[in-house]
């Protein structure tokens, strides 16, 4: 294998690294999380490495302070129409002039938004190898979504994009099998996400949490934080929590994120109807202290998700010491390996099954769970590990290195 200072020497010192993604703050996030936690970490080793994104001067100033990053890592281009599209013909123009012309490799976060387009025009003027991550867009669930813009996506720029790659980046085992069915027969790089050291150090306080968001001290807490939207299954969750309501009296469900196509309202009315309203608290987005904090006061992490890439918030939790419940439409077989949580079938009565069973659990022994997630994250999931394998796989794509082993 090689070392990290020998892949350091063997990259192209004038060729730097593009990381590509529609969107790196906080609106962003579990892929915003992804491409500068990898990114920081890149560049820790010696590799000179920027991003592009359409996001707002402000969220970007935001997220290179939560990730102790200088303004200058990122570049931002304005959009033309709906925002989320990221369609931005001053990107187009930079990216096949001088400002794309200094990279040698492109790495894009991210499906289904016109970036791909630039991606195109990049790797079609300078013959150059272009990574692409998909993060779970390609798994089945995610391509049921949104059909018609992901079919009209795909023959303006996508299919070429994914056709044309030079190597495709899945972040879990269950990101290969979606890349096959899915008709791609590019090679794969099996490079799973990771943490920040200064995440697996740092400590939060549980007592400011409960007194700053009203938990009461009694209350056992599970502790929900993502998108609040259809494809996370809450309402799956709600149901099951409604089912054993009287077993599950003790604790309180957190759901903390940023609600979309008016799921939290819907949330909230499922919640009216089982008669569970009280056992439920919706705070919004948590950044900063104020997550780490949410964690301290965890008892476990739940994410019942009909579908994912390999979400941050799994890690997150683990690298807190919190053990983790989800569903096996999350690539999280290592839960049940490593003793450190639940990985059930996607529906209601396997969730109500596994919320039993935590009921039953005492805080020592939940507590002994998150310890084995947090070694294990420790051991195998650092970003540091994650950038060494990206620049390995760099320096093979520019005919500077063998083949890695991570290499489907």
């Amino acid at each position: 294998m090689i070392s990290y200072a020998e892949t350091i020497r063997t990259l192209n010192p004038t060729a730097s690294i593009l990381h590509l993604s529609g969107y790196v703050g906080r609106s962003g996030m579990g892929i915003s999380s992804v491409v500068l936690g990898l990114m920081g970490a890149q560049t820790s080793m010696g590799a000179d490495t920027q991003i592009w994104s359409c996001d707002n001067d402000a969220s970007v100033a935001q997220v290179c302070q939560d990730f102790n990053q200088p303004r200058s890592a990122i570049v931002t281009y304005p959009t033309v129409g709906p925002a989320r599209l990221c369609f931005s013909p001053s990107m187009l123009r930079a990216i096949g002039g001088e400002a794309g012309e200094r990279f040698g490799v492109v790495h894009q976060h991210g499906m289904w938004q016109a970036c791909s387009a630039a991606v195109n025009r990049w790797r079609a003027r300078y013959q150059r190898p272009t990574v692409l991550a998909p993060h779970g867009s390609l798994e089945a669930y995610a391509l049921g979504r949104s059909r018609l813009k992901k079919q009209l996506a795909s023959l303006l720029y996508e299919s070429r994009n994914v056709r044309s790659a030079t190597c495709l980046h899945a972040t879990a085992a269950a990101e290969v099998r979606s890349f096959r069915d899915f008709g791609a027969k590019n090679d794969i790089a099996l490079i799973p996400n990771g943490v920040s050291e200064q995440w697996l150090s740092a400590s939060g306080d549980a007592e400011r949490f409960r007194r700053k968001y009203s938990v009461p001290l009694d209350k056992r807490v599970l502790f929900f934080l993502s998108r609040v939207t259809p494809k996370k299954g809450l309402p799956m969750l709600l149901g099951a929590i409604g089912d054993h309501r009287q077993r599950l009296r003790d604790w309180m469900l957190i759901i903390a994120g940023n609600g979309e196509f008016g799921h939290r309202e819907e949330l909230e009315a499922q919640a009216s109807a089982l008669g569970i309203t009280g056992a439920i608290a919706f705070l919004g987005p948590l950044f900063g202290q104020d997550k780490r904090d949410a964690f301290a006061a965890t008892d476990v992490f739940v994410l019942p998700s009909h579908s994912e890439g390999s979400p941050m918030a799994v890690l997150d939790a683990l690298a807190a010491g919190v053990p983790v419940l989800t569903t096996r439409m999350v690539p999280w077989e290592d839960l049940t390996r490593h003793d450190c949580g639940w990985w059930v079938p996607a529906d209601r009565n396997s969730l109500g099954d596994a919320l039993v069973d935590i009921s039953s659990r005492s805080r020592q022994d939940l507590a002994t769970l998150g310890a084995r997630g947090r070694k294990l994250v420790a051991e195998q999931y650092s970003w540091r590990l994650a950038a060494s394998r990206s620049l390995r796989l760099y320096a093979w794509l520019q005919g500077l290195a063998d083949k890695p082993d991570f290499v489907i």
